[in-house]
């Protein structure tokens, strides 16, 4: 097969995977939250998180594995090219599982009756008290970001399970706030 035609083969089965995620990702990551024993409810890596996880690291370990028991024949006029992209394969896709546990897994978002709470692997955790939620935003990467009125800030993806319900009440939370401000003005006015 020609090159050029099997590298743009390849980029519209990569795009249209792409497409694919995009479209029915949210469909793919649904589910409850999971719930504590101590009665809060929290986000936790959905069917879709966990595929892309063993997809990249997949990938990894098969180059690994080519790596070390199948090897590249030496012989070969470009096997410098094609050792260095071989190690590359493998370099990007473990980066990019490492990175799925650093930004996804490992994170914790937990919320009861009072706040919003999440604990990164590194830094201090952020809450935000419901009666400080100031707006909910969806970013372009389909991430939900709080903010509260003194600046915190609390980004998880709408992949996880129980997004969408942490939604709802991250909307029912809005609109109470702003019931509440507006019965307050108009009893001022």
């Amino acid at each position: 097969m020609n090159p050029i035609l099997r590298a743009l083969v390849i980029v519209l089965l990569v795009s249209a995977v792409v497409l694919a995620v995009y479209r029915y990702g949210p469909k793919l990551a649904g589910g409850p939250a999971v719930r504590l024993p101590d009665g809060r409810r929290a986000l936790a890596p959905g069917r879709l998180i966990w595929g892309i996880f063993a997809a990249t690291s997949g990938v990894a370990l098969a180059g690994l594995w080519t790596l070390l028991f199948v090897g590249i024949n030496p012989a070969h006029p470009d096997y410098s090219t094609q050792f260095n992209s071989l190690l590359a394969i493998i370099a990007g896709f473990t980066l990019a599982s490492a990175s799925i546990v650093y930004a996804i897994v490992l994170p914790k978002v937990r919320w009861d009756d009072d706040a919003v709470e999440k604990t990164p692997v590194i830094g201090s955790s952020r809450k935000i008290p419901w009666t400080q939620l100031a707006s909910m935003t969806l970013t372009g990467s389909e991430d939900i970001v709080l903010r509260s009125d003194g600046g915190t800030k609390i980004r998880f993806s709408s992949y996880m399970r129980g997004a969408t319900e942490l939604r709802a009440v991250c909307l029912l939370r809005l609109v109470e706030r702003e019931s509440a401000e507006a019965a307050d003005g108009g009893g001022r006015g």
